[in-house]
Parts: C-alpha cells; structure tokens; sequence
C-alpha cells in the first residue's frame, strides 16, 4: 500500500498504520548526498546554565532585601550588617552556587532535556544540601550568622532557579530554540508507545518530525547516511523504538550512527517492569549490562519517612480543616441520615479495612441502584466497565457537590492516622474488584491505599479501568518519595479545576 502523508507541525508525519517510508526509499538519494556530521543545536544549554547563575544571584540579594524587612517590620529590631560579613557571604555562597552549578551538570541539566518535576527534585534536593554546608561552615568557624538571611536564601534559592527556568524555556521556546525535533524508528505499537512519551511532558520540548519502520532502519543501507536522513525530516535526533524484540538494533546501524556522529537514543520496552531504581554495572570485554533492581518501597529509611509524613499530614488537615469538616457534617445531616459512609475496602497484605467518607448518597442507594441498572441497559454497561455512573441516581445534590471537589473523601484523614491508608497510593478498592487486578494484584496488596494517586492526576473518571489498573501498578513499582510529593502537588489543581470528577 503506498504511504501517505499529512503535515504535522511543518513536518511530514505518518497516517494510516502509523509507519512511514523505510530508509531504502530513501537509498538513492542517501547515496548523493555526503555523509556529514550532525551537529546538534545546543545553545538552549547556555541559556538554561545562564538563567541558574543569575537566579542564585537574584536569590541572594533578594534574600538581603527580604531579611532586612522582616527584622524591620516583623520583628521590629534593627538590623545592621557589615561590609566584611556582606563580603564573607558572596565568597561562601560563591562557592556553593559553583557547586550547585557543577552538581546539575553531573546531573545532565545542561546536556540533555529533563522533566520538569525531575529537575525540580535535583534543585531542591540541591539546595538543601547548599544550606547544610553553609550552616555547618559558619557554625565551625564560629562566624556571625544572619539566621533571616540564611533562612530567605535558601529557601529563594530553588524557586528562584526553577522559576528563572521556566521563564527561559518559555523564551526559548517563542525564539524556536527550545524545541527538538525527534524521527522515530520503530514498529507501529512500538512508534505509538515511543510518540506518547515524549509528547506526555511538554517542557521538554520534542516534536515529533516522522516516524519510519525500524525493519528498514536496521537493515541497514550500503552508502547511505543516517545524517541526511535526519535532514530529511528536519530532525535532530533519531529515537529507536524496538519494541519487544531488542535484538532488531543490529551492530552495523548502531556502528554507523557512531560513525556519523548522529545523535540517538533507544526507548526498550519496559512493559510491565519497573522504569526507575537500577544500578547499571557493565562488564568488562562483554556486551552486556547488568540491571540491579532496588525497590526504595522496601528500604526501612523510605518506608519510615513515609509514614512519618503521612501522620503529620494528616494530624495538620486535619487542625486545619476541623471548622469544613464540620460545616459538611451539618449540610448532611440534614436529611437525616448518616454523616460519614463506611464500607469495606481491600488494604495493604489483602487486609480488609472500613474505609471513610462523607456520605454522598441516598439513604437506600443500594435499591436505587438496582432500579437504575434494571431500566438502563447503557448505565448497566458502563457500571460493569467502569464500577462508576457519569450521572448516578443515588447521588444527593450536596453529594455531588462533594464529589466534585473531593471533599468527600476527607474523612479518609482518620484512616491515614490509623495506617490503614495513606495521604498517596492506589485507589481504595471493594473485594469484587480484585479479579480485574489479575496476577498484578500483588502490585496493590504490597502498599497501603492512597487519599489521593497517580489515577486521581491523570484524568481521574476519564480514564477506563484498565488504564487505572495500569496507573496503580506503575506507581508502585516506581515508588519514592518525591514521587509522592508530586503526586500531591498534582492534586491541588486537580481538586480546584473539578478535572474527571463527576
């Protein structure tokens, strides 16, 4: 069947079965054309490295600035610094921003794109480590210390370099710097897959110019040159996507991509395996490259701060929130029935739990359920898919309204202190639904619920079962920290903008 093409950004992309020309329709006018070396654009990278110099600069003086109004305003002291201890500091935080420089370099900030929430982990995580050893210094050297001041520059240091970032990429981006256009080599699944990943996080940036088959990629085209295949489709980075069988990236492609000097990458397929916790260690005269796995869920440290976190969350919510809590509690109880719905979901070890949560229902949801289903062949349908009604009769108009916000769940906050749930995990779920987990189960059994998931940030009741199936076992095997942070983070706009809730 002859290819057909449509313009996609400025570009030809593929329609049809998603698979473009092969690199031999390319054969003879590969040949014509002399093999050159890609250079790749990287003047993004001096920009990014400029926008961190100057926002740790900014951050100092703002710190200055900030330190002496809150003496001034807030603790109504005056506040005298010297020129000698003004010039200590520039010389200590001097070095410490070189070190942060050199720190994110190591961490390839400034050679290949990260995601955003990734480099917001490296810059605090960063920075935190800054205000140690800047606190450890003066407090050896027995120095004066400026606590405000100490205390406004580091914590505008890392929102000073994130934000500093995304006003530069934004730049970047209107100048046509930021982007990178990526032709992928791959299957029609495995192309797909590839596509939706690097298209999942916008600040980084790619475009995708193309797609074509990796069979003729990898076979291979006696005198062609991968560089003007690349300028053929105006790309500077050839992505390829093997799919399940690694053993298509054959040594003479990868042997002439070296030679080119042309800029690619490889996306194996990690289905069903954890993406994140190797130590790679490669051997020596051998071509292989061992893959240690190490689950941070199973360190005792990790496990810990986890739990940590989650009681003092919850006990601040739940501080903070007494006045709404009962504020809802009254607006139900006015139909005289129940405050809070308990019913009994599955936790962690498969352990049986009452889980809580405002009541949002009709006194007699269950029969109107039934009524629903019985006269309603299509929400009948969709119960069976989904174990949820778009438009659910049993449903009261503050109930709704308590959907919508989440609020419901609120209550939830006791389940968290008594370590029955925690503030980040997979969604709660009642013993019928245990067999659509399949021989993934073990994924859900081996972590407590989550208040909110990875499934409440992405897309919430726009998502099918399957896809939140997929989204609960992912966070599991990828699990740290941070990620919860993140997740929580991604909840608050979630929450506000009613996304997928009905």
């Amino acid at each position: 069947m002859p290819n057909e093409f449509h313009r996609l950004g400025g570009a030809e992309a593929v329609t049809g079965q998603g698979v473009g020309e092969s690199v031999a329709d390319f054969g003879p006018r590969l040949r014509r054309l002399r093999p050159s070396r890609f250079v790749q654009p990287t003047a993004w990278s001096y920009f990014v490295l400029a926008s961190d110099l100057v926002a740790l600069c900014v951050a100092f003086v703002l710190a200055f600035v900030l330190a002496g109004v809150v003496n001034a305003v807030v603790l109504d002291r005056r506040w005298q610094v010297g020129a000698e201890d003004i010039a200590r500091h520039i010389r200590m935080f001097g070095v410490l921003a070189l070190v942060m420089i050199g720190y994110l370099h190591r961490k390839g900030h400034y050679i290949r794109r990260i995601a955003f929430w990734t480099a917001v982990q490296d810059v605090t995580k960063v920075s935190l480590f800054g205000m140690l050893i800047d606190g450890f210094v003066q407090f050896a050297l027995q120095q004066a210390m400026s606590r405000s001041w100490f205390l406004c520059l580091w914590l505008l240091a890392p929102v000073a370099v994130v934000g500093m970032r995304v006003v530069t990429r934004n730049a970047l981006d209107l100048a046509g710097l930021w982007q990178r256009r990526v032709l992928i080599a791959g299957g029609t699944e495995a192309a797909r897959v590839a596509q939706a990943a690097l298209l999942s996080d916008a600040t980084m940036g790619y475009e995708i110019a193309g797609r074509v088959r990796l069979e003729a990629v990898t076979a291979g085209v006696p005198g062609a040159s991968f560089a003007a295949l690349l300028r053929h489709y105006g790309a500077s980075l050839l992505l390829l996507a093997p799919g399940d069988d690694p053993f298509q990236l054959r040594r003479p492609v990868v042997a002439q991509l070296v030679h080119e000097h042309v800029d690619f990458a490889i996306i194996p397929s990690m289905d069903g395996l954890p993406e994140a916790g190797y130590d790679p260690q490669p051997f020596l005269r051998h071509d292989v490259l061992l893959l240690t796995y190490r689950n941070n869920a199973d360190l005792p440290f990790a496990r810990g701060a986890k739990v940590a976190f989650d009681l003092a969350a919850a006990v601040t919510l739940l501080l903070l929130l007494a006045p709404v809590l009962l504020a809802i509690a009254a607006l139900i109880r006015r139909d005289g029935g129940p405050v809070l719905f308990a019913q009994t979901r599955v936790g962690h070890g498969g352990r049986r739990f009452n889980c809580l949560k405002f009541r949002t229902m009709v006194v007699n949801a269950d029969q109107v359920l039934r009524d629903a289903l019985a006269g309603d062949p299509r929400a009948a349908v969709e119960w069976a898919n989904n174990q949820k009604l778009r438009r659910d009769p049993r449903v009261t108009p503050i109930g709704r309204l308590l959907r919508q916000t989440s609020l419901d769940e609120l209550p939830q906050l006791f389940n968290v202190l008594r370590l029955e749930m925690s503030l980040v995990g997979p969604r709660p779920i009642v013993e019928h639904e245990l067999p659509r987990y399949g021989d993934e189960l073990a994924y859900y059994c081996s972590v407590r619920p989550g208040l909110t998931g990875l499934w409440q940030v992405s897309g919430r009741n726009d998502t099918s079962y399957g896809r939140k199936v997929q989204l609960d076992c992912w966070y599991v095997r990828n699990w740290t920290l941070w990620q919860d942070l993140v997740i929580l983070m991604k909840t608050v706009p979630v929450v506000l903008f009613r996304k997928g809730a009905f």
